[in-house]
């Protein structure tokens, strides 16, 4: 996964990042890997099942949807892995909580939030 540096997981998780992730290296989710935090947001009032959701829509067109082995021996489908740079996953994070992501878009060939025609 190395050679896709912009491989970056979209989630959302009740209480700390680092607790969650200690053992990403036996969860399918992680894809079976140690994984790096490098952005972290905490949101009040806000669903955040539906904003995870909203995210992951927005951005579907950068979605990898990776087949994981787990260590139950089962074939599984990760999909809240995404080929986005931060800047971009922010942006995006930055136009649901000011109310505009309705007039953008992401367009995977510029690899950009762009605004609606």
């Amino acid at each position: 996964m190395r050679a896709i540096p912009n491989l970056h997981k979209i989630g959302f998780c009740r209480g700390k990042v680092e607790e969650r992730i200690k053992n990403a290296a036996q969860e399918v989710t992680y894809l079976m890997a140690k994984v790096q935090i490098v952005n972290e947001l905490a949101v009040f009032n806000v669903d955040s099942h539906r904003f995870e959701k909203t995210l992951h829509d927005f951005f579907a067109p950068a979605r990898f949807s990776i087949d994981v082995w787990g260590p139950d021996g089962l074939r599984h489908t990760v999909r809240e892995w995404f080929d986005l740079s931060l800047g971009v996953i922010n942006e995006g994070i930055f136009r649901i909580l000011n109310g505009s992501l309705e007039e953008f878009e992401y367009d995977p060939k510029q690899k950009a939030v762009v605004k609606r025609f």
